[in-house]
């Protein structure tokens, strides 16, 4: 059973990778080291200082809005991810861009659409250290952009510090990192990943504080959802997010899973059983701290439209 097959020819190490019964836990089910797949993919959607992307787009994100280059290959199989076909069929077809052209192609978006936000998004970003360092070098030229959101899950992060020094010499860039999971057992069993690579994106936490980007860090997880994270994994993952930095517990932007077309495709291959909302145990005591729950430990109030938002993704997706 797979979400997405193998590309004939690939490396072997996106062969492993892109198999995805190890999401159900099964007898016999296979991870992966998440480095080695960002080699292998690298291999596959970077030629030189290019990197393949599926499409530029425009999404009401971030508040403003923000214009999105969405780029081919990952090296997580997140069970709940919401990315295109392309995250595991790299060699698939695709729009080989150069730092300049997909700079371009971003502020041509961002203007069209009246904001100076933008991002590179689906895949994993980091993947080609050359591609991305040129589109930031491009991005600081280009005075229509006000900001560049790096969307990263920190594997690649956490294992290379001269990659986090490279990109703090960026002041438009800003870097959100999501968590997946708050356990090792809970990492391997959403991502594919291995157990030992759990630590890189709390390592790359620290690399990012370390060299002066934490006025410019979000931190993002999915344990606003109990479908996805029980109160104790959420518990653990606080207390590992503490170990870097208490402020980041207060800061981190808990999230629920929103059950796009891709997402629900995985969940059903993996034979994941996404309850409905009325089945949720502890329903009402999650509902009622929908929004960072966390950072609402200390306040008098309660976001009701953010509760009803929880609601509305429960029952009926987006």
């Amino acid at each position: 059973m797979s979400v997405a097959q193998p590309v004939p020819g690939a490396p072997d190490d996106l062969r492993t990778a892109s198999v995805c019964h190890h999401l159900t836990g099964g007898e016999g089910a296979r991870v992966f080291d998440p480095l080695e797949v960002a080699r292998a993919t690298e291999r596959v959607v970077c030629r030189g200082n290019q990197r393949k992307y599926s499409r530029f787009g425009f999404t009401r994100d971030y508040h403003y809005g923000v214009a999105t280059g969405y780029v081919v290959g990952c090296n997580l199989r997140c069970l709940f991810c919401w990315a295109a076909p392309t995250r595991d069929n790299v060699g698939g077809e695709g729009r080989w861009c150069e730092p300049a052209e997909a700079a371009e192609e971003l502020e041509r978006i961002a203007r069209q659409r009246r904001t100076g936000f933008v991002r590179l998004s689906e895949g994993e970003p980091t993947i080609g250290r050359e591609h991305l360092l040129g589109v930031l070098e491009e991005v600081e030229r280009r005075a229509s952009i006000r900001r560049f959101v790096l969307e990263t899950n920190g594997t690649l992060l956490g294992a290379e510090e001269s990659y986090v020094a490279a990109l703090a010499r960026f002041p438009k860039l800003w870097v959100r990192l999501a968590l997946k999971a708050g356990t090792p057992e809970a990492w391997t069993h959403k991502t594919g990943a291995s157990p030992e690579s759990f630590a890189l994106p709390f390592e790359a936490l620290r690399l990012l504080r370390r060299h002066g980007l934490q006025s410019r860090l979000s931190v993002a997880a999915m344990s606003r959802d109990p479908r996805f994270m029980g109160q104790h994994e959420r518990v653990l993952l606080l207390a590992e997010l503490a170990r870097v930095d208490p402020q980041m517990v207060l800061d981190l932007n808990e999230e629920m899973v929103v059950t796009h077309p891709a997402t629900m495709r995985r969940l059903a291959a993996a034979g994941y059983p996404l309850k409905r909302y009325i089945r949720v145990p502890g329903l009402w005591r999650w509902v009622q701290v929908a929004y960072r729950p966390a950072g609402l430990l200390g306040r008098k109030h309660i976001s009701l439209r953010h509760s009803l938002s929880a609601v509305k993704n429960l029952f009926f997706g987006t």
